[in-house]
């Protein structure tokens, strides 16, 4: 069985708590191994396939749960695994990251000898949608496993999975592959945003309208010297305009005031394009398509071959009240 000892063997002393699975001759083991300053082990569940840890995160006071995967070689278990990790994904309701061996691909072309794609391809992506996991991109790398022969056979059988709950905490997750060093496998470096707070969108609220000083507060700001902002300042404000949805005029005018720049209503144009908060109509659209009208007038000339403006040109000689126009 593996041991702390083994542990302090292989790490550099900052992995000090782990759980695993004992291996079955050459396959099947799985370790999963963290600092316990950082991390707490709340609990623990070693499956037939799989080993799952949840931990409290003591940074940030939250918890989420760590599986990790060594599937089954033979066709005839991997729906037992399949069934092992619904189970887990239905006992513990934390944000989930699953990662591991899965002896298994997703796409023909996670193989270098493509095939077809087969009932176990299908059956995994299947059970994937169904338990609601993102498959994390490895860009800088196609295959993680080789057979290691003068013709090897690669595949791409180690995956990370994290769930949406996960990526709503920490979003900027990504997946590197590193060197074969001593194995047929490649080590994955999982980053998974070191307990970084959800991405949080700006949005304007109405009721701020209503706080007294809200417009010296937001020209305070404004006037501050960062280097966004002088960059910024640079706009010419008075070609720019502000609109508001569901707002009033009125409402707009102390901000309009603020960034000195005119008020404007939908609906508009952005690019060209006709812009509105509701539904648009059919009339909204007429300028647009009259302009790829006259486009594809001219493409249509200039993609015609000789021989087809030839016989344009003679229908059009041929009719005494036909007009023939080549751009």
């Amino acid at each position: 069985m593996f041991s702390a000892s083994d542990l302090r063997a292989i790490g550099d002393g900052r992995l000090t708590d782990f759980v695993a699975k004992a291996s079955v001759g050459a396959s099947g083991g799985i370790l999963l191994a963290w600092d316990d300053i950082r991390w707490k082990k709340i609990d623990v569940k070693v499956g037939g396939f799989s080993v799952s840890v949840i931990l409290e995160d003591l940074s940030f006071a939250r918890c989420w749960m760590w599986t990790g995967v060594y599937g089954p070689v033979a066709d005839e278990a991997r729906e037992a695994l399949w069934q092992e990790l619904s189970l887990i994904r239905g006992t513990w309701d934390f944000p989930w990251v699953l990662m591991g061996d899965f002896n298994v691909t997703r796409f023909v072309e996670d193989r270098n000898h493509e095939g077809r794609i087969t009932g176990h391809m299908m059956r995994f992506s299947e059970w994937i949608s169904e338990a609601g996991m993102i498959d994390i991109p490895l860009p800088n790398q196609r295959f993680t496993w080789s057979n290691l022969r003068e013709r090897p056979a690669c595949a791409r059988l180690d995956r990370v999975f994290v769930d949406e709950s996960w990526e709503e905490v920490y979003p900027w997750s990504s997946l590197k592959a590193l060197p074969r060093i001593g194995s047929n496998h490649n080590p994955l470096i999982f980053v998974g945003g070191e307990g970084r707070t959800c991405h949080q969108h700006f949005k304007f609220e109405n009721w701020w309208l209503l706080c007294d000083g809200l417009r010296e507060e937001v020209a305070a700001a404004w006037n501050l010297e960062t280097p966004e902002l002088v960059g910024a300042r640079k706009i010419n404000f008075h070609k720019s305009s502000m609109m508001g949805i569901r707002m009033e005029t009125d409402e707009l005018l102390p901000l309009a005031r603020i960034f000195e720049c005119q008020i404007n209503h939908f609906p508009t144009r952005l690019l060209g394009l006709p812009l509105h908060i509701g539904k648009l109509r059919k009339s909204d659209w007429n300028p647009l398509v009259e302009r790829f009208e006259k486009r594809l007038e001219g493409w249509k000339g200039k993609a015609l071959s000789v021989g087809g403006r030839l016989t344009l040109v003679q229908a059009g000689a041929s009719g005494e009240d036909k007009k023939v126009h080549l751009v």
